[in-house]
């Protein structure tokens, strides 16, 4: 049975985590571990045959703006224990392929724990697909040809493909992401999730 890691980071409301379950819902085909990033929700459950590593949560400000770990903990030392269980579960689990939620789109404070995790998939010899899940709008910034020219950058080198969940009869990415055509990678759209 192929093996999927997949790694959510939900920070204010549960959207993104919801549209993660129904995603690894779908997949019971593989075997599949769970990273979540947030703060646990009472009574949310995924699959049984799904495993889940919860890291020490991290949440943010109301406006994204400040991230910060939870009941006041050290944010420093919840970033240097996170990046470390992050890339210990890759290693114990050897996954054939990794999905990330949102990054490199969105999620730019949470490159401490990612990019050494891509790192050290690619030092592998590309053996692990990297693949970005992402909504269907993004969020339009003031730096915008400096944001999209990262995302481009983080994509090239370290992904393999892009999920789009939408319907492109309806909404495609190019509406909230000018340089589609520099990604490199195929793009593929789910229709949106539930």
């Amino acid at each position: 049975m192929k093996k999927i890691m997949f790694y959510c980071q939900h920070i204010l409301g549960m959207g993104h985590l919801i549209r993660s379950k129904a995603l690894v819902e779908g997949l019971a085909d593989f075997e599949v571990c769970f990273i979540n990033g947030g703060e646990m929700v009472p009574g949310f459950e995924l699959p049984g045959t799904v495993s889940v590593v919860n890291l020490p949560p991290i949440t943010s400000d109301a406006d994204f703006k400040k991230i910060h770990g939870v009941n006041g903990k050290d944010l420093g030392k919840i970033q240097a224990e996170r990046a470390r269980q992050l890339l210990a579960e890759f290693e114990r689990f050897r996954p054939d392929a990794v999905i990330i939620e949102l990054f490199p789109f969105g999620r730019k404070k949470f490159a401490f724990e990612l990019l050494p995790l891509l790192a050290r998939i690619r030092v592998a010899g590309r053996q692990t697909k990297v693949i970005c899940s992402l909504r269907d709008i993004l969020v339009t910034r003031s730096d915008q040809d400096k944001y999209e020219e990262r995302v481009v950058r983080v994509m090239r080198r370290y992904f393999d493909a892009l999920l789009v969940h939408a319907d492109p009869q309806f909404q495609r990415l190019e509406e909230t992401f000018t340089r589609i055509d520099d990604l490199d990678v195929p793009i593929i759209y789910t229709g949106y999730v539930t």
